[in-house]
C-alpha cells in the first residue's frame, strides 16, 4: 500500500482502498446498490402516497351523504315501484281522456236529440 498517496487521498477514495484491503468492497457494493434502491422504492411509495392525499383533498365534499351506503337492490325496487305507478297514473289518464271523450259524444247525441225532438214537437 502507498501511504503518502492513501493519506493524500480524499475521504472517498480512503474508504474505497480500506474496503479493498479487507476484501469487502464487492459485497459493500452490492448492499449500497441494494440500499439505495430501498431508498428510491420507499421514495417513490411516499410521493404516490402524497399525490393521492392532495388528490383526496382536492375532491368535493357531500354533506348529505348518508352514513351507510345504500343497496343497488333497494334502489332497483324502488325504481320498479316508481316505474309501476307512473304506469298506473298513464293508464288512469288515458282512461280519463276516454271518458271525457264518452262525455262529449253523448252531450252531441243529447243535442242532437233535443234538435229532433225540437222539430218532431212542431
Amino acid at each position: 500500500m502507498n501511504l503518502p498517496k492513501f493519506l493524500n487521498a480524499s475521504d472517498k477514495e480512503k474508504a474505497a482502498i480500506l474496503l479493498q484491503i479487507i476484501g469487502v468492497r464487492e459485497q459493500f457494493s452490492q448492499m449500497d446498490a441494494q440500499e439505495n434502491q430501498l431508498y428510491n422504492q420507499r421514495r417513490a411509495i411516499g410521493q404516490i402516497a402524497d399525490q393521492k392525499k392532495k388528490h383526496a383533498a382536492d375532491l368535493p365534499i357531500w354533506t348529505d351523504v348518508p352514513e351507510n351506503p345504500i343497496s343497488a337492490s333497494e334502489l332497483i325496487m324502488q325504481q320498479q315501484t316508481i316505474l309501476q305507478k307512473n304506469a298506473e297514473n298513464q293508464r288512469l289518464r288515458a282512461e280519463y281522456n276516454r271518458c271525457e271523450e264518452a262525455v262529449v259524444k253523448a252531450k252531441m247525441a243529447l243535442q242532437e236529440a233535443k234538435q229532433i225532438l225540437a222539430k218532431a214537437e212542431f
